[in-house]
């Protein structure tokens, strides 16, 4: 039985709704909530990190200059906030004060920046690399606990900004930026290993303590056995009789 043209339309029409249906997605996740790790930790930008300055020659380039202190000191001040439950600054490393609540010292250390022009790569892009290493101490200062290796990248193409200054700048800033999210999403990872390391690094220290303190017991009482040699030399000296002491004439006999 042929159909009719007005049903084989409806038939039509409801094969192609049929596969044209929506599909209803909907996304749901949690995040963790501020701090990500509960550390209270001060961390040292010494006088070396906050000032430091990039001085290179490019040949038929003249010399370059990239200061990169103050951004660099503004990207973990930015940063370390959203990880831990307090950060403190301090200029130096250095024991923490007794009404100090921090748990760790945290020292971020620019190891090495390197950046390249058009001109040298042949390419179009102004790049920047960085390389970090954080540092993570004890509270006196001394005990090293870890070493959090950190690696930057930037570049920018070349003819989308005024001026090489200005697209190094961006390179930069791109660089700074993507060591920040490296540490972030990787350091919350660790911290099984990062409590295992602060337990090796007690007891190193434990260790250290009791050798000194061996050592300057050794000492004193070498000291003390010294002094008490010298003592009974003294004694003896004065118990003993001269070498030039008068003797006593002998009676000769008749």
């Amino acid at each position: 039985m042929a159909l009719r043209p007005a049903a084989l339309a409806c038939l039509c029409l409801s094969l192609l709704l049929g596969g044209c249906t929506t599909t209803a997605v909907t996304v749901e996740a949690t995040f963790p909530e501020r701090p990500v790790v509960p550390l209270k930790v001060a961390v040292v930008y010494d006088e070396a990190f906050q000032r430091y300055t990039l001085s290179e020659s490019i040949p038929q380039r003249g010399n370059w200059e990239i200061d990169l202190g103050a951004a660099q000191v503004a990207l973990f001040r930015a940063m370390l906030p959203a990880l831990f439950s307090t950060v403190t600054e301090r200029d130096a490393l250095a024991p923490e004060p007794e009404d100090s609540t921090a748990e760790l010292l945290l020292r971020p250390q620019l190891q090495d920046m390197q950046f390249s022009i058009p001109y040298q790569t042949r390419s179009n892009f102004f790049e920047v690399w960085l390389k970090y290493e954080i540092e993570l101490f004890e509270r006196d200062g001394e005990t090293l606990v870890a070493r959090y290796p950190l690696t930057g990248y930037g570049r920018t193409r070349d003819g989308f900004l005024d001026s090489a200054q200005v697209a190094i700048e961006q390179a930069a800033i791109t660089a700074l930026r993507d060591a920040g999210a490296f540490f972030a999403i990787e350091f919350p990872r660790n911290q099984d290993a990062l409590a295992a390391a602060r337990v090796r690094a007690q007891q190193l220290r434990r260790e250290k303590a009791r050798a000194e303190a061996e050592a300057k017991a050794q000492t004193e009482a070498a000291d003390e056995t010294a002094t008490e040699a010298a003592a009974e030399v003294d004694g003896d000296e004065a118990e003993g009789t001269p070498a030039d002491a008068p003797q006593t004439p002998r009676e000769e006999a008749p």
